[in-house]
C-alpha cells in the first residue's frame, strides 16, 4: 500500500514536472501575448497566468483568441531520422459558447416598444389589455443582425440564433410587465381617484 502511494506521488511529481517546461501562450483579441504557465482554468469564464516574474494575471475568456501551449527548445540527441527534435507548439482553440453569445446579445435589444405597449394595454385595457400585449410580444421572433452571423459555422449559427431570440423575448416580455403593471396601477388609480371624489 505505501509502495502503491510513493508511486503514485512520484508518477504526480514527474507530471507536474514535465507539465512546467510547457510555456503556455495566451493570445488576446486585442492583439497581446501573455506568456506564462496557466495556474487555474475555469471553463468558458476565465483563467489566471503566472508570469516568469511571479505576477499572476486573470483574464476572461471573452477576451482570448486562443491558446497555445509551446514546448521549450531541446537538444538533438544523436543523429538520423531517429534523433530527438524541438517540438512543435500545439494550438488549442477557445470553445465558444454560441448560445449564450446569442442570449447575451439578445438581452441587449431595444425594449422600450413593449414597454409602451404594455402601458397603453394595461391603462386602456386593464389586465385583459396587459395580457393581450404580452401574448403579442411572446409570440414575436426577433432574429439577430446579420453581422453577427457572419462569422460563425453552422451549427454554432443556429445556436446563436436560437439564445439571441430566447434573450430577446426574456427582455421584452419583462418590459411589456413592466409596462403592464404600470398601465393598470394607472388606470386603477384613475378609477379609484374617481370613485371616491362622488362621494
Amino acid at each position: 500500500m505505501i509502495i502503491r502511494k510513493m508511486i503514485v506521488v512520484s508518477l504526480f511529481v514527474a507530471t507536474t514536472a514535465l507539465a512546467q517546461d510547457n510555456i503556455d501562450v495566451i493570445n488576446l483579441k486585442n492583439g497581446d501575448i501573455i506568456k506564462g504557465q496557466i495556474i487555474e482554468n475555469v471553463i468558458n469564464d476565465y483563467i489566471k497566468v503566472e508570469l516568469v516574474g511571479g505576477s499572476i494575471l486573470t483574464y476572461k475568456y471573452d477576451d482570448i483568441e486562443s491558446i497555445k501551449v509551446e514546448k521549450p527548445a531541446t537538444n538533438t540527441f544523436g543523429s538520423g531520422p531517429r534523433a530527438k527534435k524541438n517540438q512543435p507548439s500545439a494550438t488549442i482553440s477557445v470553445m465558444r459558447d454560441c448560445y449564450n453569445d446569442g442570449y447575451k446579445s439578445g438581452q441587449s435589444v431595444s425594449t422600450g416598444g413593449p414597454m409602451m405597449g404594455g402601458l397603453a394595454g394595461g391603462f386602456f385595457g386593464g389586465l385583459i389589455g396587459w395580457g393581450v400585449v404580452y401574448a403579442v410580444v411572446g409570440g414575436g421572433s426577433p432574429e439577430p443582425n446579420t453581422y453577427e452571423l457572419q462569422d460563425l459555422d453552422g451549427t454554432c449559427k443556429s445556436d446563436y440564433r436560437e439564445g439571441y431570440k430566447q434573450g430577446a423575448q426574456k427582455a421584452r416580455k419583462s418590459s411589456a410587465n413592466i409596462g403592464g403593471a404600470l398601465g393598470t396601477l394607472l388606470l386603477a388609480s384613475l378609477i379609484l381617484n374617481a370613485s371616491t371624489s362622488t362621494y
